[in-house]
């Protein structure tokens, strides 16, 4: 009997110099989904991604030294992004390019900066060319905005402003400020 009492007060020592241990030197809890920061889930290096139509027609290339993603916040960064956009009969229409990128596909919303270059090559008309350090896309309502300096170029004219607002699917473009323009005259 004395054994089994002995061997009782002994368990229950351990269990509290086991109990004390922990208020003493806590063990470090992983921490939860909610507070565990955002880890890259995927990336590339010197890519290029096409994406083809139901006619099996390329629509958009995309190429760039650096891509990376993240899956909780939806988010991609692409290091000297150089995207392409073609018709349907497969011309290319347009080349957007710029030193670094951000596209947040839950919004898709695209913010380009430094060094953006946008041409549009029309098949029935001259090429026109837009310049600034920095645009932002609304990929939704194909909206494109900056409040930056704008230069826009092409054979007939080249017009700066401070500021640009165009919506792609409708003929509208809205230079806010500082608008200077210079028409070539042909005789």
């Amino acid at each position: 009997m004395k054994r089994v009492f002995f061997v009782v007060l002994i368990l229950v020592a351990v269990l509290m110099l086991l109990d004390v241990r922990q208020y003493i030197a806590p063990t470090a809890t992983p921490p939860s989904t909610a507070t565990k920061p955002d880890v890259i889930d995927y990336y590339f290096n010197s890519f290029t991604l096409q994406s083809y139509n139901t006619a099996g027609q390329r629509s958009y290339e995309i190429q760039g030294q650096h891509l990376k993603h993240w899956q909780a916040q939806q988010m991609s960064s692409i290091i000297a992004p150089y995207l392409q956009s073609f018709t349907a009969p497969g011309n290319l229409e347009s080349i957007l390019q710029a030193q670094e990128a951000m596209l947040d596909h839950k919004n898709r919303q695209l913010a380009l900066n430094h060094a953006v270059k946008v041409e549009y090559l029309p098949q029935s008309a001259d090429v026109i060319t837009l310049t600034t350090e920095q645009l932002e896309a609304d990929l939704n309502n194909k909206l494109i905005t900056t409040t930056r300096h704008v230069m826009i170029q092409s054979p007939e004219a080249v017009i700066q402003a401070t500021g640009l607002e165009a919506k792609l699917n409708e003929a509208y473009l809205r230079l806010p400020a500082n608008v200077q323009s210079v028409y070539q005259t042909h005789f």
